[in-house]
């Protein structure tokens, strides 16, 4: 069965390279499906409430990712999180003899990328089989990056099991990924390196939906039974992990202003899943730098906290942001200020008292929303 998977997959791809080399064009996703369905509407509504200093929107130099956002693109990201969200719809489609090979997914005229950077020898990391029907419960974004593990891949995984045999492909495991699986009670999809499934669906879950913050509330619960930590938490990331290069250069002078507010400074970089939970868990205001090592703020914020992301002025997105909403939270924004002379996308400087002040006047509107909805 091993040798029969693996020789369908190679000539499954080998098909579509040779098709590709004489210009036959790539087809959709949507274009291969034998059917789709859609699991959960759309919703359209205001935008949940969000800090953001209008006097920081001037700051903004580049956006996120630079490449594809102007200054001016980014400021009206930043406005619009005062207008109307539009979350699309979870939809699912299913692909008729789909093979898995490595880091691809191939069907037909169709490629689907699911990582990059593997080779070979990756194929001797998963299994290889043959199902009559699963569900693709990894990412390629969560291949790449930590936080779109937590925010796209677990919930993801929460729901596939509804929908059919949830299977994952072959990456790297990052480090306290087993220990978010672990507290939050969601096993990882059985990987394959090589498999051909008679029926392998796909599932769109990138619109934020009411089903799935309900998803996002079902996993957030796992943890409303630990004792509770320190109110208040700045989380630091003193090595990059792979991620994106962010230089706080004054971050020791934040620290310090931070910690004499009552602020717990938490390096995500070397304390265990286990140990952030101990001292973060219910937090009601968390301060950080923008990227994945502030993730988990989402699943052990008390509910309706104030989670204050700090942004590079050359990066500015505003993804995390109102995905705090979605969890039940209050996102904020705090834009730095560029160094001279220095990648304003890397490297940046806040004010201590101004970012004290912010802190403060987010809180206060984070209690106001919060006893509005209750």
């Amino acid at each position: 069965m091993r040798i029969v998977s693996l020789g369908g997959a190679l000539l499954e791809a080998s098909r579509y390279k040779i098709r590709r080399s004489l210009r036959v064009a790539p087809r959709s996703l949507a274009e291969v499906a034998s059917r789709s369905w859609v699991i959960a509407p759309g919703v359209e509504e205001l935008f949940p409430p969000t800090y953001v200093p209008e006097s920081h929107l001037d700051r903004i130099v580049r956006g996120a990712p630079p490449e594809l956002k102007t200054p001016a693109q980014s400021r009206d990201e930043v406005i619009g999180l005062k207008g109307i969200h539009v979350g699309g719809p979870t939809t699912a489609v299913v692909l008729r003899d789909a093979f898995l090979l490595g880091s691809n997914c191939y069907c037909g005229m169709h490629k689907e990328d699911l990582y990059t950077g593997s080779d070979v020898r990756s194929l001797l990391r998963g299994d290889w089989g043959e199902v009559p029907q699963a569900v693709l419960a990894t990412s390629y974004a969560g291949a790449r990056w930590y936080g779109h593990v937590l925010i796209d891949d677990l919930p993801l995984q929460e729901l596939a099991p509804t929908v059919g045999l949830p299977i994952g492909h072959v990456r790297p495991k990052f480090p306290h990924e087993a220990g978010w699986r672990s507290a939050l009670q969601i096993p990882e999809p059985r990987p394959y390196s090589v498999l051909r499934a008679r029926e392998l669906v796909f599932i769109d879950d990138r619109g934020q939906n009411l089903a799935k913050r309900r998803r996002y509330q079902k996993i957030r619960a796992q943890l409303s039974n630990r004792p509770r930590g320190h109110e208040r938490i700045f989380l630091a990331r003193k090595t990059s992990g792979g991620g994106e290069k962010r230089g706080l250069v004054n971050e020791a002078e934040i620290e310090q202003r931070l910690a004499s507010e009552g602020f717990h400074i938490v390096d995500t970089s070397t304390v265990t899943v286990e140990e952030m939970l101990q001292r973060c868990a219910g937090a009601s205001v968390i301060v950080s730098i923008e990227g994945s090592h502030s993730a988990p703020a989402y699943y052990f914020a008390g509910d309706g906290a104030c989670v204050m992301f700090l942004y590079p002025p050359g990066r500015v997105g505003t993804n995390m942001t109102f995905l705090a909403s979605f969890f039940g939270l209050f996102g904020a924004m705090f834009i730095c200020e560029p160094v001279e002379g220095a990648d304003p996308a890397q490297l940046f400087r806040a004010d201590p008292d101004e970012l004290m002040r912010e802190v403060d006047e987010a809180s206060k509107r984070a209690r106001l929303a919060a006893s509005t909805v209750h």
